[in-house]
C-alpha cells in the first residue's frame, strides 16, 4: 500500500485595523499634499537664482573682454612739508604729497573713495601716516591726488630731524617710501562694474624736507 500525506491549512486569523489608523493616514496624506507646493516653490526659486547668477557672470565676462580694464598709473609730483613753530613747543610736521593719477582706460571712469590709508617711511621707520581723499578720474585723464600725512609723535631718525629743522650743514638726499591703500570703483557711465582696493608703493628721493623740497627721483607701482 502507498503512503499519502495530507496537509491541513492552519487556521488563519485576520485582524481588522482600528479606525484610528485610518484617521492617521488621512492626516499624513493631507500634510504631504500641503508640503509639495512649498517644495516646488523653493526649487523654482533656487533654479531662478542659479540662472540669474550665470547670466550676470556671463555679462560681466563679456564686458571685461570688451573693455579690457587696466590699472591706473601714479607718479609723485610734489612734496611739501609744513611745520608750525612756537616758543614752547614744535608741532608735528604735516606732509603734503601730490600723486598724479592717470586713467589709461577707454570709456571707463575711476572713482577713488576716501578712507584709505597712507604711510611714509624712512629706512623702514614710519615717520607719517594719514588717510586718502575722494577723487573722480575720467577715461584718459590725469588728476592730482593730494595726500596729507601727519608726522609721527615718536622720536624721528636723526637724518629726518635735521632735515626738517634745516640744521643740516649740507643738504643730504633722503630716500623715502610711500605706501597707499585706497578703495576704487571702476564704472562705465553710471554702471558700477568692480570695486576693489589698489595698493600703491612709491620709492622717492628728495633733496631736503625743509624749504624748497624737490623730488629728485621717484617710481610708483600699483597693484590690485
Amino acid at each position: 500500500m502507498g503512503t499519502f500525506v495530507v496537509q491541513v491549512p492552519k487556521v488563519q486569523i485576520y485582524r481588522v485595523p482600528p479606525p484610528e489608523n485610518a484617521m492617521f493616514m488621512e492626516r499624513f496624506r493631507a500634510t504631504e499634499q500641503q508640503k509639495r507646493p512649498c517644495s516646488i516653490f523653493v526649487t523654482k526659486c533656487f533654479l531662478f537664482s542659479v540662472i540669474l547668477v550665470l547670466i550676470l557672470g556671463i555679462c560681466a565676462a563679456l564686458i571685461y573682454l570688451a573693455v579690457r580694464p587696466q590699472n591706473p598709473t601714479f607718479s609723485v609730483e610734489h612734496v611739501l612739508v609744513k611745520t608750525i613753530h612756537s616758543k614752547r613747543q614744535q608741532k608735528n610736521p604735516e606732509y603734503h604729497i601730490t600723486l598724479k593719477s592717470n586713467n589709461p582706460n577707454d570709456r571707463m571712469n575711476i572713482d577713488y573713495d576716501k578712507g584709505g590709508s597712507t604711510s611714509l617711511s624712512f629706512k623702514k621707520h614710519e615717520i607719517a601716516k594719514g588717510n586718502t581723499p575722494a577723487l573722480h578720474v575720467d577715461s584718459h585723464e590725469d588728476k592730482d591726488l593730494v595726500l596729507v600725512l601727519s608726522g609721527s609723535k615718536a622720536k624721528l631718525p636723526s637724518e629726518i630731524d635735521k632735515s626738517l629743522s634745516g640744521q643740516e650743514k649740507k643738504k643730504t638726499k633722503l630716500a623715502l617710501s610711500l605706501s597707499v591703500k585706497i578703495p576704487v570703483k571702476m564704472q562705465i557711465w553710471i554702471v558700477k562694474l568692480w570695486s576693489m582696493d589698489i595698493v600703491i608703493e612709491c620709492d622717492l628721493e628728495v633733496n631736503t624736507l625743509s624749504k624748497d623740497t624737490r623730488v629728485l627721483h621717484q617710481k610708483c607701482d600699483a597693484k590690485v
